[in-house]
């Protein structure tokens, strides 16, 4: 499920930068990637602006990456990892307001 909140990519002299926000304007995930998209960082904000998740990501010979699915007020819903195509670890499940779940 996309962010109903804006998303913003910049690119930048190292890489790009993808910024979802929540419907009130806050920045909800920042997801930079190299220029070659190998290897990045991703966070994920409540809204208040404290730091939900912080992971390093790579994409290379089929080594997992961080996914982020949103809520509609753009509040990050489900937080995982992805083994090429299959999901692969633990999942971490969130409420609309930045709560884990259960």
């Amino acid at each position: 499920m996309r962010a109903q909140g804006r998303v913003r990519t910049v690119e930048t002299d190292s890489g790009r930068v993808v910024q979802h926000y929540f419907t009130t304007g806050q920045v909800s995930t920042e997801e930079w990637t190299d220029k070659d998209g190998r290897f990045g960082r991703s966070r994920a904000y409540t809204r208040s602006g404290a730091v939900l998740v912080y992971h390093y990501t790579r994409r290379i010979a089929g080594h997992a990456s961080v996914h982020f699915e949103y809520h509609p007020n753009g509040a990050v819903m489900a937080r995982g990892k992805y083994m090429g195509q299959q999901k692969d670890s633990t999942w971490n499940y969130y409420d609309a307001t930045g709560a884990l779940r259960g």
